[in-house]
């Protein structure tokens, strides 16, 4: 498994880390490698490592020219599973796109978790894939995972959970976005929330983030600032909680 574990708690590494854990569940024998986190000499020594071991499968959740070459030149892309999680390839020069085309083609199977990457990633590098599906990254959490998950919850939290019916579950890495565009769909969920509260007025949107984000360029956008400042504020209608960042509840 090369990809990132917790921490941090982002969308990327928590489904690497009940991807490992349903793996051993089901017999397989699972080892890490976190190669964003590794120096220069210590991505050498992992990739020779790589190289040598032969695994049975490999599954990539990182984006990488070295990694990309040396699975494409040794032909080890026949046993790897490489999932696309997110628009990286919007930033790729000419060298990458022709790099990463090569692996991906080459690669087992492609993991697409959404049908708009398949779509700009088709674009973006001039190749249809077809080893490549749709496939959504939710795995859901294991039983003996909930009273842990709970316990990272602060007491207004749970009084929010408690007095919310119904309540609506959401996540998100970060505020990101592109073209004016929340990527993670933060805006969406309080106009929903919004719209159901006439209908049921003890409706309430538990929304939890990884890091707020929204950087000082992004901070210009009109846009940006309405979104934070509703979440800030509770949301429109003050039906809104972001559990370990900000306490509102309903008012």
């Amino acid at each position: 498994m090369i990809g990132p574990l917790p921490p941090p708690i982002g969308g990327v590494a928590v489904y690497v880390d009940r991807l490992m854990r349903k793996l051993q569940r089901e017999g397989h024998t699972v080892i890490d490698m976190d190669y964003g986190i590794m120096n220069r000499f210590q991505r050498f020594l992992a990739l020779a490592s790589i190289v040598m071991s032969r695994y049975d499968r490999y599954h990539i959740h990182c984006t990488s020219i070295g990694l990309a070459l040396v699975f494409t030149l040794s032909g080890m892309t026949v046993r790897a599973r490489y999932t696309v999680h997110s628009e990286a390839v919007r930033g790729w020069g000419k060298v990458k796109k022709f790099i990463m085309r090569a692996f991906m083609s080459r690669c087992l199977e492609i993991i697409w978790v959404g049908p708009h990457l398949a779509e700009l990633y088709q674009l973006q590098l001039g190749n249809e894939f077809p080893n490549g599906i749709v496939e959504s990254e939710f795995i859901p959490p294991p039983e003996e995972d909930e009273e842990k998950i709970l316990r990272t919850y602060g007491e207004a939290t749970h009084r929010f959970i408690d007095s919310a019916d119904p309540l609506i579950v959401a996540n998100a890495y970060r505020i990101e976005l592109v073209d004016g565009v929340d990527l993670y769909g933060i805006d969406i969920c309080i106009e929903l929330i919004e719209t159901l509260r006439k209908e049921y007025p003890k409706i309430g949107l538990l929304f939890a983030l990884a890091e707020i984000g929204l950087g000082e360029e992004r901070m210009n956008h009109d846009r940006s600032e309405r979104t934070l400042a509703d979440i800030q504020d509770g949301g429109p209608d003050g039906s809104a909680d972001i559990p370990g960042r900000l306490r509102n509840q309903r008012r």
